[in-house]
């Protein structure tokens, strides 16, 4: 989900996840102009005109900038960038909740450098989690936690 005219969140997080070596010279092409053009329409939309989603990828895309030139890892990029959107929207996870810095990990790491003992564990606290999250309603939780729950339940839905 993104604002209107702005490159999809999903298709974002999925054009950076899959190795250039596995894409066309055309996809690459297209995702460095989309890329531009994305960043344009992030820095000339004020903040206030942002939904909160389209802030915190704004602010993740601008970690991940920086730290591209500082040779950091894609996991201590997204880590950082978490810190930054939560710490600069007032957000972070609800207590009792899985953090979203193990949640990006589990996403950003592939199935194949996962061993069965860090999928057992990542299917059993994504389960409580999601139990944990069904239990409230979303006015009872911090706008952040509201949104990331609206956020999965789309995507488990698709």
């Amino acid at each position: 989900m993104s604002d209107f005219g702005r490159k999809d969140l999903t298709e974002q997080v999925h054009d950076k996840v899959k190795p250039d070596s596995q894409k066309s010279y055309l996809e690459q092409a297209g995702d460095a102009l989309s890329g531009a053009y994305d960043r344009v329409a992030a820095a000339v939309v004020p903040a206030e005109n942002k939904s909160t989603s389209q802030s915190a990828a704004d602010s993740l895309r601008g970690t991940n900038d920086g730290a591209k030139a500082e040779g950091n890892t894609l996991y201590d990029t997204v880590a950082s960038g978490l810190t930054n959107v939560k710490d600069s929207l007032g957000l972070g996870s609800d207590t009792g909740r899985k953090s979203w810095t193990t949640e990006a990990k589990e996403e950003l790491t592939p199935e194949s450098q996962k061993s069965y003992l860090d999928k057992a564990k990542e299917g059993v606290t994504d389960t409580a989690d999601k139990l944990a999250g069904g239990l409230q309603t979303d006015d009872s939780k911090s706008a952040g936690q509201a949104t990331f729950d609206k956020l999965r339940r789309e995507k488990d839905s698709a």
